[in-house]
């Protein structure tokens, strides 16, 4: 199985540092917001990246083709929707027919929103959702979001030591690891909180991700800051280190949010 490397070329193409919205409605501003994406973002991913078809080789206006008013019109996304009508969704054929990498997220049980990869900047892949919300990953990660609520600003750990940002076996993953999160006061100025994790085995489980299934190791992690406590979670291939899906802390206010690869990022 191919997975990315941990590492991706320092580049800077960055269409996504625009502030972001809260999710929008379908209709006419979402297909604006599509239209805009494809025609500056993924174009420009695209344009620095070779790839095999997982780094954004298509046109970004060919991306969103391919994903369409299935990604388009997400009335619900990370936020729930009073739609009776159920929530949007991608096979996995239309996923093997999108020339980009793509992701999942989940918040409190919701209907998946899907994330294209827009743009790169050092070793940093931010995906976002034609509705102007976005994910941001230092190697796999979680590093920043924007358009959640109470979003996460920044993310820092000790690169070499990380498992998720330097990408390992299984074995070789260290018993524990500091995290440090970054967010935005009522001022506009930034503040820390630092969480000291402690990683274990739960044990090998089947896991299916869009018609897909993978025995991967469930790896729980302990956190705490003087200020609160918290768990993130990996599925984790045993022999590459490559996480499959995670849940992973944003903020206090908006807890976590599942992640699932549906298509990895490879330079």
């Amino acid at each position: 199985m191919t997975v990315p490397a941990t590492h991706v070329p320092p580049l800077t193409v960055l269409a996504a540092t625009a502030p972001m919205a809260r999710l929008a409605r379908a209709g006419g501003p979402s297909r604006i917001i599509r239209a805009a994406l494809a025609g500056v973002g993924l174009a420009v991913l695209a344009g620095c990246s070779g790839g095999t078809g997982s780094s954004g080789g298509d046109s970004g206006a060919a991306v969103l083709a391919s994903v369409g008013d299935v990604i388009a019109d997400q009335t619900s996304g990370l936020f729930g929707s009073d739609d009776e009508a159920p929530p949007p969704t991608l096979t996995r054929a239309q996923i093997n027919a999108i020339n980009a990498a793509l992701v999942t997220g989940s918040i409190d049980e919701s209907p998946d929103a899907f994330f294209v990869a827009l743009a790169i900047n050092g070793p940093r892949v931010t995906y976002m959702t034609p509705t102007r919300q976005s994910l941001t990953f230092d190697g796999m990660a979680l590093a920043a979001t924007h358009g959640l609520g109470v979003d996460l600003a920044g993310y820092k750990s000790d690169r070499e030591a990380d498992p998720l940002v330097t990408r390992r076996p299984l074995r070789d993953w260290p018993a524990r690891v500091t995290r440090i999160y970054r967010y935005h006061d009522a001022l506009g100025g930034l503040f820390t909180r630092t969480f000291e994790c402690a990683l274990r085995w739960i044990g090998t489980e089947p896991v299916e991700i869009y018609e897909l299934t993978y025995d991967l190791v469930h790896v729980e992690e302990l956190c705490a800051s003087p200020y609160r406590k918290m768990i993130n979670r990996y599925w984790v291939d045993e022999e590459t280190g490559f996480v499959w899906k995670s849940r992973q802390y944003v903020s206090p206010e908006r807890g976590s949010v599942d992640l699932k690869v549906l298509t990895p990022f490879a330079p």
